[in-house]
């Protein structure tokens, strides 16, 4: 009974649920790597994830990510090129706003993010 109340306790301690402001940090941080062409073994050796956590943060939630890839049919949303592994680009890093996102090969990509930090 005490490990269920320990457990509990901890779990009210960690704070609120949803991503914390130091995932969301190393979640932009990916990003900019990725830009600027770091792989993701680069980038996981940066941050200190592994590759597969890289690659989850730069794709962004799994259902928009696979709604997105379905609604491109596997190709760049830019120059038509089929990809096995694109990416998610949202304007506003709102990935709630379907409408507006794109899926890009790593090109368009960091274009897109150039563009939007100017």
């Amino acid at each position: 009974m005490g490990n269920v109340t320990q457990t509990a306790e901890a779990k009210r301690k960690s704070g609120p649920k949803g991503t914390r402001k130091s995932t969301l940090a190393r979640m932009e941080k990916a990003r900019e790597l990725k830009i600027k062409g770091a792989t993701t073994g680069e980038i996981a050796k940066a941050l200190g994830v592994t590759r597969q956590r890289v690659l989850q943060m730069l794709r962004g939630p799994r259902e928009v990510f696979n709604f997105v890839r379905g609604r491109a049919k596997s190709r760049c949303q830019q120059c038509s090129f089929e990809l096995s592994n694109g990416n998610v680009y949202s304007p506003s890093g709102d990935y709630g706003d379907l409408a507006r996102l794109e899926y890009l090969c790593d090109e368009h990509f960091a274009l897109r993010y150039r563009e939007r930090e100017r």
